[in-house]
């Protein structure tokens, strides 16, 4: 199976109060802009998408979801695009379809399902029952017959996907989450985050409010539990700015982590 580069992890340190808030000794310390464009070779999300077939995820209580499947290898992702706050950003499987493809081209089993209220998903949008939502595609994926799973979660899904995984109601080989807010309305992952053993990667964008939130979610972690790593913020194209960079991280952790 094809992997990206040597993945350079960033756990979580203890707080130095002279570093506004981020972590001493570079534990902890999102890298820089210079240290994601030295890392060579971020793939291609311009190029056309293999092969994907449709799915339906049932909502135990809810309704039926639609998705998006690439069969790929016993590595299963789930990539969770995010709810939409009004925030801008990809809010449907067909907007993180190239990202998807890429994790796929590397030889994934790949699933991408619409939330409810989303894309082509029934339902009205609401983000109280993202937990459980999450929950029921991670089931679908399992049911794929892969035989490890992570899972990969924008924004407010992405702290649906950590509460989730910390509470132990999902139990992925690891979990990537991007630009995720501990706390949105009533989801609020501080609480159950000491108690989190899976392994946990925080991807947020320099000088950006992402960047606060991750190490915010770092300082009430387990030691070793979690990292973090900061993008350059994009200017331009995202599937050529900003979109292979968080490909690339997530393939570097997925093979750190994997069995």
């Amino acid at each position: 199976m094809a992997h990206g580069p040597r993945r350079r992890r960033t756990p979580r340190g203890d707080p130095d109060p002279d570093d506004g808030g981020r972590h001493a000794g570079g534990r902890g310390r999102p890298r820089s802009h210079d240290d994601v464009h030295g890392s060579p070779g971020p793939p291609d999300l311009t190029a056309d998408p293999p092969p994907s077939v449709p799915v339906e995820v049932p909502v135990p209580g809810g309704p039926t979801l639609s998705g998006r499947l690439f069969e790929g290898g016993p590595v299963g992702i789930l990539l969770v695009h995010p709810f939409e706050t009004g925030g801008g950003g990809p809010t449907s499987v067909e907007e993180i379809t190239p990202v998807g493809a890429a994790f796929a081209r590397a030889g994934y089993t790949v699933l991408m399902v619409d939330l409810r209220g989303h894309g082509a998903s029934p339902g009205e949008r609401d983000h109280e029952p993202l937990e459980g939502d999450v929950a029921a595609m991670h089931a679908a994926l399992l049911d794929t017959g892969v035989e490890e799973t992570f899972v990969i979660a924008w924004g407010v899904s992405g702290t649906a996907a950590v509460a989730d995984v910390a509470a132990g109601t999902i139990d992925p080989a690891g979990l990537i989450g991007l630009f995720v807010r501990p706390q949105y309305l009533g989801l609020d992952v501080m609480e159950v985050l000491p108690e989190a053993t899976t392994p946990m990667l925080f991807v947020s964008v320099e000088a950006g409010r992402s960047t606060r939130w991750a190490i915010r979610m770092l300082g009430v972690m387990p030691e070793g539990v979690g990292s973090t790593v900061e993008l350059p913020s994009s200017r331009g194209d995202p599937l050529r700015d900003l979109w292979p960079f968080v490909v690339e991280e997530a393939l570097d952790f997925i093979e750190a982590t994997g069995a």
